[in-house]
């Protein structure tokens, strides 16, 4: 049995950082804007946590691709939601 690295299961900054941001973005891009408050709010709550995030996702993906565990967590995230 391989013994995997313990340093590849410490998840970095910059990814806990953009899996919040993500995370938080899905979230309201999934969210219901059933009167015209509400789509103000989530519209600005998706350019807040949305914004960037394809790139960032890129940027990661290829800074962590030779590490398993990391890439296979972003690659748990759309490439494409901007």
């Amino acid at each position: 049995m391989e013994k995997k690295n313990p340093s590849e299961d410490i998840v970095p900054q910059d990814v806990q950082r953009f899996q919040k941001n993500r995370d938080l973005c899905d979230h309201f891009r999934g969210e219901e804007g059933y009167d015209q408050d509400r789509q103000k709010f989530l519209a600005e709550q998706m350019k807040t946590y949305c914004t960037g995030t394809d790139n960032d996702l890129k940027t990661l993906k290829l800074k962590y691709q030779g590490n398993k565990t990391i890439s296979d967590t972003l690659n748990r995230y759309e490439e494409r939601i901007e």
